[in-house]
C-alpha cells in the first residue's frame, strides 16, 4: 500500500495532466478496494462458492457491496491505511492540497483539461476527510483553507467545481471549531455568500450550486461542540489502551507520547511547528486539540457574522430550529 501511494504521489507531482489523472485514479482505486467488498458471503457452502464461479450466459458479476464502518474498523487493510495517513509523508490529503494549489497557481492548462482533474481531486479529498477525520487538522493552516476559498470563484470555477468545493468545505469544518474560526478569519463567509449571490442571476443553470450554498449555511449555523481531537483525548483518558499499536487518529491529533508509526513526522506536529494554524483574529487557538474553550461560537454570534454579508439570516436560523435538518434534535 505504501509503495502504491508513493507511485501515485510521483504522478501527482507531474506537470502532465494524463499522469496527474493516473495518480488520482490510483488513489481512487485504492480507496475503492478498502471501502468496497466483492468477496462471496462468509457462510457460503463449498458447492455454492463453486457455483458462483461458473460462467453463466447473459449475466454480469455481482457489483461490489459497500462495507459498513464496523467492518472497516476491524479490517487490517483499513487500519494500515489509517496508520499511513497518520504520517506526513503518506498523507493523501496533503498531496491533494499541493496539487490543487499548483493548478491554481500555474494555470498552464485550459479549463477543459483542469476541471475534470480538480473535480476528481476534490471528490477524493472529500472521502479522505470523512474516512480519516484527523486530516481535517490540515485546514487549521489558513493557506490550506485559502485553496478551497480560491476555488469558490463564481467567475473562474464551473458549477461542478463550486458544488464539490462546498461539500469538501463542510467535511473540513465538521467537528472542528478551530477550523471554523480559520474559515471566518479568511473571509470565508463573504466568499460563500458571493457565490450564492452570483449564482442567483442564473438559477436555471446553477440550481445545484445554490442548493449547496444553502446547505453549507445551514450547516454553519448549527450548534458547535468539542473538536474531534478533544473528543478522542477524552475517550483515551477514560479507558486503558488495549494494544501497544496506536491508531492513526490518536497520533495525528497531537499526542506527544512515543508512537509506533513508521514515519517520525506527523501531520499535527508539522501544523504546530508551522505556527500558522490560526487564521482568525477573533478567538481561535493554535492548539490542534484540547483548546476548544474560546473557539466555540454561539449560534447568535455566528448569525451576527453571517448577517454582515447576507440579509434575512434570522429566517435561516428559525428554519433550522423548526425543521432540524442533518438529524439535529437539540438546538
Amino acid at each position: 500500500m505504501e509503495h502504491l501511494l508513493a507511485l501515485s504521489f510521483t504522478s501527482l507531482s507531474s506537470r502532465h495532466p494524463l499522469k496527474i489523472r493516473k495518480g488520482l485514479r490510483q488513489i481512487e482505486g485504492l480507496l475503492a478496494q478498502i471501502c468496497l467488498s466483492s468477496s462471496p458471503p462468509r457462510h457460503s457452502t463449498p458447492s455454492k462458492r463453486q457455483s458462483l464461479a461458473l460462467p453463466f450466459p447473459n449475466t454480469n458479476p455481482p457489483a461490489p457491496s459497500q462495507r459498513s464502518l464496523q467492518d472497516l474498523h476491524t479490517d487490517p487493510a483499513f487500519l494500515e491505511f489509517l496508520r499511513l495517513q497518520d504520517s506526513f509523508t503518506s498523507n493523501i490529503a496533503t498531496r491533494i492540497l499541493e496539487l490543487l494549489n499548483s493548478i491554481l497557481s500555474t494555470k498552464s492548462h485550459p479549463a477543459s483539461t483542469t476541471t475534470p482533474i480538480i473535480t476528481l481531486a476534490l471528490s477524493i479529498l472529500l472521502g479522505l476527510l470523512l474516512l480519516h477525520p484527523p486530516s481535517r487538522l490540515l485546514f487549521q493552516r489558513q493557506g490550506h483553507m485559502n485553496i478551497l476559498l480560491d476555488l469558490l470563484d463564481p467567475r473562474g470555477s464551473p458549477p461542478e467545481v463550486l458544488s464539490q468545493t462546498l461539500l469538501v468545505l463542510v467535511a473540513a469544518l465538521v467537528g472542528m471549531p478551530g477550523n471554523a474560526r480559520v474559515f471566518e478569519g479568511a473571509e470565508g463567509l463573504a466568499t460563500v455568500v458571493s457565490v450564492f449571490k452570483a449564482q442567483g442571476r442564473d438559477v436555471t443553470v446553477n440550481q445545484e450550486v445554490r442548493f449547496r450554498v444553502l446547505e453549507f449555511l445551514y450547516f454553519y449555523l448549527m450548534p458547535e461542540g468539542p473538536s474531534v481531537g478533544s473528543a478522542m483525548e477524552k475517550q483515551q483518558q477514560q479507558k486503558e489502551p488495549q494494544s501497544q499499536s496506536r491508531s492513526s487518529t490518536q497520533s495525528l491529533v497531537g499526542d506527544q507520547q512515543q508512537s509506533q508509526s513508521s514515519s517520525p513526522v506527523k501531520v499535527s506536529e508539522t501544523i504546530k511547528s508551522d505556527g500558522s494554524g490560526s487564521g482568525s483574529g477573533n478567538s481561535s487557538s493554535n492548539s490542534t486539540s484540547g483548546g476548544d474553550q474560546g473557539q466555540i461560537r454561539s449560534i447568535g454570534s455566528k448569525q451576527a457574522l453571517l448577517g454582515r454579508h447576507l440579509g434575512n439570516v434570522g429566517e435561516l436560523v428559525e428554519d433550522l430550529r423548526r425543521n432540524a435538518p442533518f438529524g439535529l434534535t437539540a438546538f
